[in-house]
């Protein structure tokens, strides 16, 4: 279980043994970002919030949710709007239309019923990127963040990306980059996702800096 209110000691001295995160560690409060949200809710919230600044995808999730009312969002309720109300939220047709590919999915009775926490992160990945517009990233952050995953290493998350190629002095790109990510990763393992938020809190670091 992923969680991020209390740190276990087991998990920060694990993660100490790399010399490069240790100070992270000591540096760095993290925060609980976990959702409590339903698994089909947290998948819009991210299509919605795709290639759009902070600001812009928090007012597209007020109208979302003026509109739908937040208590009453459902699969089925999206299933069935048009997409001319999901567009009058700000979205565009595309991902209007992957809102309602998300909501077809879970109003299948196989899904909806669904104990998600006893299937692998794997399958997982495979089930619910068969969704037209639901991609390995989106749904590696379900696993982190709904499901509380433990050990999920989005390596191409551009924050990751980059804040290892600072701290480990990593100059190679693409598949050389991820391959040497990986290798630096393995260790952490079972605890990647904590890895991540130390990675993530020390590139939003170095951006206030340059601010």
């Amino acid at each position: 279980m992923f969680s991020m209110s209390l740190i276990k000691k087991k998990i920060r001295d694990h993660l100490k043994k790399d010399p490069v995160i240790s100070p992270l560690i000591a540096q760095y409060k993290i925060e609980n970002r976990h959702s409590k949200n339903p698994l089909y809710l947290d998948l819009m919230y991210s299509i919605m919030s795709q290639q759009l600044s902070v600001a812009s995808a928090a007012a597209i999730r007020n109208k979302f949710e003026a509109q739908f009312n937040t208590k009453k969002i459902s699969p089925k309720s999206i299933k069935n709007c048009t997409i001319e109300m999901l567009r009058s939220c700000g979205l565009s047709n595309q991902k209007a239309q992957y809102l309602k590919n998300i909501a077809t999915f879970f109003t299948l009775k196989e899904n909806a019923d669904e104990d998600w926490d006893g299937i692998s992160n794997e399958e997982i990945i495979k089930r619910l990127t068969s969704i037209k517009g639901v991609g390995v990233w989106t749904t590696q952050m379900v696993l982190m963040f709904n499901l509380k995953r433990s050990d999920v290493f989005p390596i191409d998350d551009y924050g990751v990306q980059m804040a290892m190629k600072d701290l480990y002095q990593i100059k190679e790109e693409k598949k050389v980059l991820k391959n040497k990510m990986l290798e630096i990763a393995k260790p952490w393992s079972p605890f990647r996702s904590y890895a991540c938020l130390y990675l993530w809190e020390h590139r939003n670091n170095q951006l206030k800096k340059s601010n």
